[in-house]
């Protein structure tokens, strides 16, 4: 009798996680927009999904929105209020660009922000956005584990094993300090991440992990590498085709 109750309540869980995370809603579409804005001081090129979800459209409107107007504070503070002759003669210069990671099921949208605002050379930023259709709530990388499991330690492990892997030619005391530090498990270190079918991508901007002049980096950490710890079956997340 336990046993038959022991696996009516395993069914009732496993029917729970897909009533919550399975993908009912509409098919996801976009179309993509644009800002752009020049002047004497700098110029903008943005682009941006405009979706067919309204909560997602005011979470990426916010943002766009804030980092303009950073951007625009940055270049007031460090051009247009200097002295003429000490003001740089390098136009500032926002560009936001995006691509899709997954649209089917879970929709994982990630923009690359380059951005010059004076100084030797610009810098390059991420954000990430995972939105579970079923649950219509952005998803943290917290979501996606057991509350027990020490989920950050080991996306840490695995972080700085590839990465390290991935950079191995240019390995030196140095780098493998900057690829510690900037794999630390501490959540902020992995906010930027994407969801697709067969994993997790971390988006590391430059020198978070590595010098500048090695350019930004990604790793990519199978569901199979973290399969014991994870708190839903991801694939009723992101169907098949």
């Amino acid at each position: 009798m336990k046993k038959i109750i022991y696996a009516l309540i395993v069914i009732l869980v496993l029917v729970g996680f897909y009533l919550i995370f399975s993908p009912t809603a509409p098919a996801f579409s976009y179309e993509e927009k644009t800002i752009a804005e020049t002047n004497d001081y700098y110029y903008t090129d943005i682009s941006y999904p405009e979706t067919n979800i309204p909560f997602l459209n005011e979470e990426i409107s916010a943002y766009i929105e804030k980092t303009i107007s950073d951007f625009k504070k940055i270049i007031q503070d460090n051009i247009i209020d200097l002295p003429e002759e000490i003001r740089s003669s390098a136009t500032g210069s926002l560009i936001m660009k995006y691509s899709i990671i997954s649209e089917n099921g879970i929709v994982s949208i990630l923009f690359e922000n380059g951005e010059y605002s004076g100084g030797a050379h610009g810098n390059v930023f991420f954000k990430t956005f995972n939105y579970n259709p079923s649950s219509k709530k952005l998803l943290t990388l917290a979501d996606l584990f057991k509350k027990d499991s020490d989920y950050i330690q080991r996306i840490s492990e695995l972080s700085r094993i590839k990465l390290s892997e991935k950079m191995n030619e240019y390995l030196d005391e140095f780098l493998v300090s900057m690829i510690e530090g900037g794999t630390e498990p501490k959540s902020e270190n992995f906010e930027n991440f994407g969801i697709t079918r067969e994993g997790i991508m971390i988006y590391f901007p430059p020198y978070q992990v590595a010098p500048y002049a090695l350019g930004t980096h990604e790793v990519s950490i199978s569901f199979e590498e973290v399969s014991d710890i994870l708190s839903i079956d991801i694939t009723l997340l992101i169907p098949g085709e």
